[in-house]
């Protein structure tokens, strides 16, 4: 398994254990850096992601020592401007619907398969929160 599959296996894995969050990753292959965005922020900041985000990074760590990967959320510097992966939330009304091969820069021998940035709202859903 390449780095990649691997971020993307242990994502699918963490949006099943916080299924309100939104998550969104980009590879850089030249640099061998891994962006994941998790928002909102509000839950980006709770302690029971933070634990398994930690978790997460060890195990990419003892498995990817020469990569490097970088969590952030809504209000950091850093940006995702192409993703390959994205899951988000069932409130967010959003999902995926076009996939095609991603282009790794030599670093892997067989093509996997991502999604495009091509987001489909599900219709208007509206929520009543409580204070």
């Amino acid at each position: 398994m390449n780095s990649v599959e691997f971020i993307i296996n242990n994502l699918k894995e963490l949006h099943k254990k916080f299924v309100q969050s939104n998550i969104r990753y980009e590879f850089f292959p030249n640099l061998k850096s891994h962006l994941i965005e998790i928002t909102p922020k509000e839950f980006y900041d709770c302690d029971d992601y933070i634990n398994e985000e930690l978790i997460f990074e060890e195990k990419f760590q003892e498995n990817f020592k020469n990569e490097d990967i970088v969590f952030v959320t809504s209000d950091s510097l850093n940006k995702i401007n192409s993703p390959i992966f994205e899951v988000y939330s069932e409130q967010s009304g959003m999902f995926r619907t076009v996939f095609e091969e991603f282009e790794f820069a030599n670093s892997f021998e067989e093509p996997i398969f991502y999604s495009v940035l091509e987001i489909q709202n599900a219709g208007n859903n509206e929520f009543a929160l409580a204070a």
